[in-house]
């Protein structure tokens, strides 16, 4: 059986792709740290993966993947490369907390013969074999614009002032591998290429491209015509990428950001970006991040006003990451009846807002995740709750 876009099943839930580690997964990484030791790591890592498969299919969400356990940030495979240096420059989101994100000094170290992501197909597709369970894999994979913001380029349309003088400096150090910023990108564009080509020829059913970029790094002070100018400019970023890959196949996260359940930004919304996000060459928008706590029902208004290109799905964050509290089925069915009010039903996917956990500190405990995704699986599905 398959559980492809064109075949007849009906995908009516997803997820952004992280979950909550387990104690034993993160005591696991911890000593891997302290040890070196790849052997054991790998042996916790291997139960872990099997263990949040069986959660994702107790929930009866429609694709599965391995909770990206096998990574300590949802961009880590690539940003830590040899040629990126870690925690470096500062991020501060709304409620003040500050994450230091990686910045590219050197030439990327990169073999095409051993990418990432078919590893994580590959893992999930024989763990399901052994189970005699049929659903999609999904994988996911940080957008090219999103990347971009790993290279230090002082000349950037919504760097703050204050920032210029450590950008300059680690420009100097970027431009001995990478003169320009499209020097660079011209180098990750391939590596997603390459990822992505390789979890198809894997067996994955959908790449979803993060991109909160999209949405979490517009700031608020840019005037609309800026505004959409820095968002038509990262469209057509990601497009280098999407275009070259099947759109039936393709997913884009977008989301004001999260981190510790927190976010950048809480002003702005889609509904002056729509008509730019739907030039995205993908099969699905979204997840997009619609029920944070604060946008909410405005942003289906938004939807109703730029109504969703015909060839694409649209996949909506019903549920919020950035609580513990699980949201009733009730509230849900809500949320979805709301929803099929600005797009039909069977182009509708739901979702949580982000991932559970971008990175292995997150509020959202693993029992709450999968109360969370019951719930919204039975919100869809009334009649088998």
């Amino acid at each position: 059986m398959s559980y492809g876009w064109g075949d007849g099943m009906s995908i009516k839930t997803t997820h952004v792709g992280s979950w909550p580690r387990t104690q034993a997964l993160q005591e696991a990484r911890q000593k891997l740290l302290d040890t070196a030791d790849h052997e054991e790591f790998d042996r916790v890592l291997d139960e872990q993966v099997r263990f949040i498969i069986d959660v994702q299919l107790q929930t009866g969400v429609d694709e599965i993947n391995d909770g990206e356990y096998r990574r300590s940030i949802y961009f880590g495979d690539i940003s830590g490369l040899p040629g990126f240096q870690q925690d470096v420059f500062p991020i501060e989101f709304s409620a003040g907390d500050a994450y230091r994100t990686p910045v590219v000094t050197g030439k990327i170290e990169y073999d095409r013969s051993n990418p990432f992501a078919p590893l994580e197909v590959k893992q999930v597709k024989a763990i399901l074999a052994e189970l005699g369970v049929e659903k999609r894999i999904k994988v996911t994979l940080p957008s090219l614009s999103h990347m971009s913001a790993f290279y230090p380029d002082p000349s950037g349309a919504s760097i703050p002032a204050e920032a210029v003088p450590l950008l300059e400096q680690l420009h100097e150090q970027a431009a001995t591998a990478y003169p320009t910023i499209q020097d660079y990108l011209d180098d990750v564009k391939e590596i997603l290429l390459n990822e992505a080509r390789g979890a198809i020829d894997a067996g994955v059913d959908s790449i979803q491209f993060d991109s909160p970029d999209l949405l979490a790094f517009t700031s608020p002070a840019m005037s609309l015509d800026v505004l959409k100018g820095v968002t038509r400019q990262r469209i057509e970023l990601n497009n280098l990428v999407l275009s070259e890959l099947p759109a039936d196949m393709l997913e884009i996260h977008a989301c004001w950001g999260n981190y510790i359940s927190t976010q950048i930004t809480t002003q702005g919304s889609i509904s002056s970006l729509l008509p730019e996000l739907y030039e995205l060459k993908v099969g699905t928008l979204g997840p997009l991040e619609v029920f944070d706590g604060m946008r909410d029902f405005a942003e289906l208004e938004a939807l109703r006003a730029y109504p969703v290109p015909e060839d694409k799905k649209l996949a909506l964050g019903i549920v919020s990451v950035k609580t513990r509290n699980v949201e009733p089925v009730p509230v849900l069915i809500q949320r979805y009846e709301a929803a099929k009010q600005v797009i039909d039903e069977d182009r509708l996917v739901v979702s949580p807002g982000c991932g559970f956990a971008s990175e292995a500190t997150t509020v959202v405990s693993l029992e709450s995740a999968k109360r969370k995704m019951t719930n919204l699986v039975k919100a869809v599905q009334p009649e088998e709750g």
